[in-house]
């Protein structure tokens, strides 16, 4: 007990249908939690425009006059749905113990 867990996935389909390789990654950070992606304005851009993440708020980083603001994405709520279900359909029951 207290091993790490090791989970077979089954990753045939893609998660997000219709989005480019810069989009998916960023959509699967958002739908983990990272509401502060690595992303080009442009990707961000086309997944605020697609309906699939909308602005959640800001952070700020910094000290003194060398603060910057750094925007915050979370999924919006149906495209979150498709998203966990695709990740749980991706799962085969298969639980394990890691080396």
């Amino acid at each position: 007990m207290g091993g790490k867990v090791a989970v077979r996935a089954n990753m045939t389909r893609t998660p997000h249908p219709g989005k480019t390789k810069a989009q998916r990654p960023v959509l699967d950070e958002i739908g983990c939690g990272n509401n502060s992606p690595s992303a080009s304005s442009a990707t961000i851009k086309a997944l605020l425009e697609s309906g699939l993440i909308r602005p959640c708020g800001e952070r700020l980083v910094g000290v003194g006059a060398f603060r910057v603001r750094i925007p915050e994405f979370e999924m919006t709520i149906p495209a979150h749905m498709q998203w966990c279900q695709h990740q749980a359909e991706q799962f085969d029951g298969e639980v394990g113990e890691l080396p």
